[in-house]
């Protein structure tokens, strides 16, 4: 389940919400956020969670800790929001590099498939790397600021848990290295009774510097033959130019495949919390805008069941507009 940054749950598995937008639209609250928050994108998004009353309590608790955190800490809300735009924007960059060089593939020469396929390998070790850098980046940004909302601790656990330990800075260090300039490929192939091909792999990325011992994630890349079986050291001669690129073509393209669903999972899980700092974004700006027209701000108790008593209300477009 991923976390949400408006639901204690999880997004979606808020229930009982009564849609309050005929209230909203009778209390003038999108022209008077229009003065407010000028972005017609964040303001829709806060308005539309706003009208969507939720029946359990817990809800608007659960948000009302955020905003506190984010009042207090008016740049972690800046910074969230900075860090998950630029990941939201790799993953349109890696979705149009990727478009542009699947559609090269069309083309079923040998040579230009092992080109097409290094090159969507590249992009995606690449955009791998760069995700996983930007998840970094973000628990960094996370530790900084002493949060207490619930939200905020879990998705700083959250981070935390991935990005923690040797495994992740093996993974980065592998990214790193898969496309450098000296990096040799091996394949493991293995042939049928008839000597064709049955099955082949990509084993291992060689560097000269010296090896490491493989741990960890390191065994996605350096695979040992089953059943213990040694595995004969061939370098394809070159009038076997084809077969060789059809071979490593295939195995980079597993490659790829793999480093895009690193990313892929990182975006799905972090990205739609931008839409989600908007509605906060949205919340600040209610607040600096009453406190800077010196008008009196509170964070109601709410208690399930009987009435509500709320005294000395203001006319809400009257003061966002004057």
């Amino acid at each position: 389940m991923n976390i949400s940054l408006l639901f204690p749950m999880g997004e979606g598995e808020a229930s009982g919400a009564v849609n309050a937008e005929r209230l909203a639209d009778d209390l003038l609250l999108d022209e008077a956020f229009s003065f407010m928050v000028p972005d017609v994108k964040k303001r829709r998004l806060f308005l539309s969670v706003v009208a969507n009353v939720q029946s359990d309590p817990d809800v608007p608790r659960y948000r009302a800790e955020i905003l506190r955190d984010f009042c207090a800490n008016p740049n972690l809300l800046e910074g969230l929001c900075g860090e998950l735009h630029e990941l939201a924007a790799m993953r349109e960059e890696q979705q149009a590099e990727r478009s542009r060089f699947y559609s090269l593939v069309r083309n079923t020469d040998s040579e230009s498939a092992y080109v097409t396929s290094s090159g969507i390998a590249e992009v995606s070790c690449a955009a791998a790397r760069k995700t996983l850098n930007k998840l970094a980046s973000i628990g960094a940004l996370l530790r900084i600021y002493p949060v207490q909302s619930r939200g905020l601790g879990a998705l700083k656990e959250r981070v935390s848990a991935i990005t923690a330990g040797e495994r992740f800075d093996e993974l980065c260090g592998l990214l790193e290295l898969t496309f450098s300039a000296d990096a040799t490929f091996t394949l493991r192939v293995k042939l049928n009774d008839y000597a064709r091909v049955a099955s082949y792999e990509l084993t291992d990325v060689s560097h000269p510097a010296p090896q490491q011992e493989v741990t960890g994630i390191r065994r996605l890349f350096s695979k040992k033959p089953a059943n213990g079986t040694k595995s004969a050291g061939v370098r394809v001669a070159d009038r076997w130019g084809k077969l060789r690129n059809e071979l490593l073509g295939g195995a980079l393209h597993e490659l790829a495949e793999l480093a895009h669903a690193i990313s892929r999972a990182v975006y799905d899980e972090f990205v739609p919390l931008l839409r989600e700092l908007y509605f906060y974004e949205a919340a600040a700006a209610y607040v600096n805008a009453m406190r800077a027209k010196r008008l009196p701000l509170c964070y109601p108790t709410l208690t399930c069941g009987g009435p509500a008593h709320y005294e000395e209300l203001y006319d809400l477009y009257l003061c966002a507009s004057y």
